[in-house]
């Protein structure tokens, strides 16, 4: 049964102790995919997940909400 996962083809290739070239080829396969798809995030200037003034904002509002509440309830 042949290794499905990256990580079990490397391991297979470290048990036997001799570098196998599908694995090398495999690996210089998947750093291109990943860096095909960083150029288009970039490309496109979409950052998925990241923060805008909003969520910093709503943050903000949130954390004084929960510092004034317990100090209110506290006192």
């Amino acid at each position: 049964m042949e290794p499905h996962s990256f990580a079990e083809r490397r391991r297979r290739r470290d048990a036997t102790g001799e570098p196998k070239m599908e694995n090398d080829v495999a690996w210089q396969n998947e750093l291109g995919r990943r860096a095909r798809i960083y150029e288009d995030i970039e490309a496109g200037h979409r950052f998925e997940g990241t923060m805008t003034v909003l969520d910093y904002a709503s943050m903000t509002v949130l954390t004084l909400a929960l510092v004034l509440g317990s100090w209110f309830w506290g006192a």
